[in-house]
């Protein structure tokens, strides 16, 4: 063989793998980008979105694999992790290891989820104002459902896919608070996306949940005040605050009066007769007066996922009202101090302070806003739902703060055209 045909072998050949890897995840790119840009809608379904995270999560998943995750990523996965441990580890020692892992190990793989997610849209082709459009099409598309409900199939309380009202109302809410903030701008808001967020409240306010309402309602102030503090408009703020809020309130207590007159009358038994009724009051104080009983007789461990129900079931003082056919709790945090003990508190204090700590640190200011107020809006809903153990709102709650961690720390002083306050940092 003549001595120069001797360099015809390619230098890489011994990373033919590596490069059919990197050739076989560049061509799932765009229909990952499209599975992403479907996972908002599906957030109105159960379980819609879960499928979409799934799928996505694990192309993030091949390619931190492949290239290894972004250090901010990292740290986003070192935080869930040691949230994800702490729960499942007293899982298993309050019962069988087969059981703990189906229940309580599945349903907390969200929690895992959060770092390939934000690293897959961080490598998808995917800019801010493609978001953007993607939560205005859900917020319509959850607008024209509830129209539906209410006009045509006579729905009193209308819900999404296989989705009841509660969720679906806090799924709509939390993508007008990501509309809301990314409308705020410096100067001139963007009125397309302050429309769509006007429309996300009007829905919530159509599906008659006060507990959805009153997330949002937190949910905008939050974002409201930080956006108000950074731009020197607390004035202007205070005002619109009052009108917006005040006409908001007006138009819920007329649309839901009956389910407001009917909790005036359970809390006005309950305080001047001492008698509990069912319903949105009487289940919820039964539940979590019960559930407290439980959470002192075994404050360290508690009794496991899977024991939860069973144990405040046993401590009821009111078998007439017909809790023991809920499914649920009802109280994220009730939840978590009867199944893990005192360390499900733990679990929940460190999620919030850590996420927090997570998101603040978004390249998007946006993001970063709406970011800080869905974990408001969390705590809020947590008190008379659930948001663990859930599907349609751990999957939600994967997609919004996937979406702001997408967006990496360094990227906060790029300015872009179109940006939100000139720190938005994908371009079209």
């Amino acid at each position: 063989m003549p001595a120069g045909e001797a360099t015809t072998v390619p230098a890489d050949a011994g990373a033919n793998g590596v490069g059919a890897a990197r050739s076989w995840l560049d061509a799932l790119a765009k229909p990952t980008a499209f599975v992403a840009l479907l996972g908002y809608p599906l957030t109105l379904t159960s379980p819609g979105a879960t499928v979409a995270m799934i799928l996505v999560g694990l192309y993030g998943l091949a390619l931190a694999l492949r290239d290894g995750l972004p250090e901010d990523l990292r740290r986003v996965h070192r935080s869930m992790l040691a949230c994800y441990l702490l729960v499942v580890v007293v899982d298993v020692l309050n019962g069988s290891i087969v059981a703990s892992l189906l229940s309580t190990g599945v349903n907390y793989l969200p929690l895992l989820a959060l770092a390939p997610y934000a690293n897959a849209l961080r490598r998808l082709p995917l800019s801010s104002q493609t978001l953007d459009r993607a939560m205005v099409a859900t917020v319509l598309i959850a607008a024209v459902m509830s129209g539906f409900d209410v006009v045509v199939a006579g729905e009193i309380r209308p819900g999404g896919l296989n989705l009841g009202s509660v969720p679906y109302s806090f799924v709509t809410a939390v993508w007008g608070t990501f509309l809301l903030s990314r409308g705020l701008r410096a100067t001139k808001p963007d009125w397309l996306l302050m429309v769509a967020a006007a429309v996300a409240l009007a829905t919530v306010v159509s599906g008659q949940s006060k507990i959805a309402l009153l997330a949002m309602l937190v949910g905008y102030v939050v974002v409201g005040v930080q956006w108000a503090y950074e731009n020197h408009r607390m004035r202007a703020f205070a005002w619109t605050t009052l009108v917006v809020g005040g006409v908001t309130v007006g138009i819920f207590a007329l649309v839901a009066r009956e389910r407001i007159r009917d909790l005036v009358f359970q809390i006005e038994k309950f305080v001047f007769e001492d008698n509990l009724y069912g319903g949105t009051f009487g289940d919820r104080y039964e539940l979590v007066t019960s559930g407290l009983r439980a959470f002192a007789d075994n404050w360290l461990l508690g009794y496991g996922f899977q024991g939860r129900m069973e144990a405040v079931i046993a401590r009821l003082k009111h078998t007439d009202i017909g809790v023991q056919t809920l499914g649920h709790l009802h109280n994220d945090y009730i939840t978590h101090m009867v199944s893990f003990g005192v360390f499900g508190l733990v679990f929940l204090v460190a999620y919030i302070a850590l996420t927090y700590r997570l998101v603040v640190r978004s390249g998007d200011v946006a993001y970063q806003r709406a970011s800080v107020a869905l974990l408001s809006m969390l705590v809020i809903y947590m008190a008379a739902e659930v948001a663990f153990n859930m599907d349609p709102i751990t999957s939600l709650v994967t997609l919004a703060f996937g979406m702001a961690l997408s967006r990496a720390p360094a990227d906060r002083t790029a300015a872009a055209d179109g940006a939100v306050d000139g720190k938005s940092t994908k371009p079209d």
